[in-house]
């Protein structure tokens, strides 16, 4: 079971995407998820991919 999903996207001018593949790997239980297209307001810039993300995970957490 993941503890929790970190939401990275592929154009974050601000936070490179290999910190946070560093960052869920220091996490025991974390799911990394980069989302394309996006910069980093990735809920402005992507907000269907964002919330389709983030519904998946928390279903997969809801079955246990």
């Amino acid at each position: 079971m993941s503890v929790i999903e970190l939401t990275e996207t592929s154009d974050d001018a601000w936070i490179p995407v290999d910190r946070a593949h560093r960052l869920a790997d220091l996490i025991p239980g974390a799911e990394l998820t980069v989302i394309p297209d996006a910069g980093h307001l990735v809920h402005l810039d992507q907000p269907a991919a964002l919330a389709a993300t983030l519904t998946e995970w928390l279903l997969r957490q809801s079955r246990g």
